[in-house]
């Protein structure tokens, strides 16, 4: 019968395994780069960054080392959603936080997971561009956004949160319920209801004004600024995306007035 010292030494080697397929560079990023871009995750759970060496690969505890497998491949499922096509990210954000922070999370969760998920693309975009390549490149052929986000589909519980901090509106919307509402403008034209690549344009607009409306102030500018980079066709379009924008942060406040307060 196993013992519990050999139950946990065999987690150890497991955990160890896992991370040294990420020291070792075999998931395709180099390790600095990926250690480098989790610096904000790592302060966030308190976890120890330093790679294992001769004299501690299994000493070190298993929640040790547990915590920094789970950090290192959160990493890497946010590397995978920066590299997604804007509409595609756009159409796949909720996906990724409903992932990371529970179906559940209240409405302060879903602006903090925001705020470090752009925390995150700036972090990305920091990076030398040789190596956002060849990091491109391993995830083109190895571990696409869907295949590492199906690995976190149910690994994290949800949090425990209030059934006010769910509602929106004085009909106390769900969240599904509250953003189909909000996006009623954009679909209300027969022609994008009947174009499928209009339908995703602006569903996907839907959710990134969804996403801005969240933001604290000095964060609004620069995200709309990316937005305009990110759906506008020409000139004059910059000027029709910029003012949807805001049309449709006045729209969010008529629909949920409670949500100024937050």
């Amino acid at each position: 019968m196993a013992t519990a010292g050999t139950d946990n030494m065999r987690q150890v080697k497991r955990l160890q395994k896992e991370l040294d397929r990420f020291v070792s560079g075999e998931t395709g990023i180099p390790y600095d780069a990926l250690i480098w871009f989790a610096e904000p995750l790592f302060e966030l759970y308190q976890a120890d960054p330093r790679p294992p060496d001769g004299s501690d690969r299994f000493t070190r505890d298993v929640n040790e080392l547990g915590l920094q497998v789970a950090v290192l491949e959160t990493a890497r499922l946010f590397m995978a959603y920066v590299l997604l096509e804007p509409a595609e990210a756009e159409r796949r954000y909720m996906q990724l936080e409903r992932s990371l922070i529970g179906r559940d999370a209240c409405e302060r969760e879903r602006i903090d997971f925001l705020e470090l998920l752009h925390l995150m693309e700036e972090r990305w975009y920091d990076l030398d561009e040789s190596v956002q390549a060849r990091i491109a490149e391993a995830f083109r052929h190895a571990a696409p956004f869907h295949v590492l986000l199906e690995r976190y589909a149910d690994t994290l519980s949800p949090a425990e949160t209030s059934p006010d901090e769910e509602r929106y509106g004085p009909d106390r919307l769900d969240l599904p319920e509250a953003m189909a509402l909000f996006s009623r403008p954009l679909l209300e034209h027969v022609h994008v209801l009947e174009d499928p690549d209009l339908l995703e344009d602006a569903l996907a607009r839907a959710g990134a004004y969804w996403n801005l409306v969240q933001l604290k102030e000095e964060r609004y500018e620069e995200r709309l600024a990316r937005i305009v980079k990110q759906f506008a066709k020409s000139p004059d379009d910059e000027r029709r995306i910029a003012e949807e924008a805001l049309r449709m942060a006045a729209w969010f406040y008529e629909l949920f007035p409670e949500r100024r307060t937050r």
